[in-house]
């Protein structure tokens, strides 16, 4: 008997949501004129009008955190790494001819893999090279170190292919 009776309490809740519009409120409204002031026991219309109300809360709730997750992800794509121009490639090409000794070519190819191996493309090269042979001939040139000019070689080869 008592589960006939919350069917039929779901019932009358759906029913009069269908009747009322079927549509969230703006979480405003006021459900105390539903409740009667001798009795303890909610009516329908009450409980309807919390569920109504309720579900609004938490339909505005739920798209306020929906727009700050998609302007929070919009700033993490921006500012990452791997969605920049900047890359390995380029953190080599840029750092490494400045290597005194294979130490510290060593080191400053450590340093340029907390970039993404390979970036977005862009529309012009950042160095204004045009293939891999120019690119290699100007950057390794500046570099007494053999490690900082095998990485040179790898990184404009990467960048530039033939």
């Amino acid at each position: 008997m008592k589960a006939g009776i919350a069917i039929n309490l779901v019932f009358v809740v759906l029913s009069s949501d269908l009747a009322y519009g079927g549509e969230l409120q703006d979480g405003n409204e006021n459900c105390s004129s539903y409740m009667t002031p001798d009795t303890t026991v909610p009516t329908v219309e009450f409980l309807t009008c919390l569920f109504r109300r309720d579900g609004a809360l938490q339909e505005r709730e739920a798209e306020r955190r929906r727009i700050e997750a998609d302007e929070r992800y919009k700033m993490l794509y921006k500012n990452s790494p791997s969605h920049s121009s900047w890359s390995y490639q380029r953190c080599v090409i840029k750092n490494l001819p400045d290597a005194q000794n294979d130490y510290s070519a060593q080191v400053m190819n450590q340093d340029c893999l907390q970039f993404p191996y390979y970036a977005k493309e862009t529309d012009s090269d950042y160095f204004g090279y045009s293939t891999a042979a120019e690119c290699f001939r100007d950057t390794a040139k500046k570099t007494p170190s053999r490690i900082a000019a095998v990485n040179i070689r790898r990184a404009c080869d990467d960048l530039f292919p033939q």
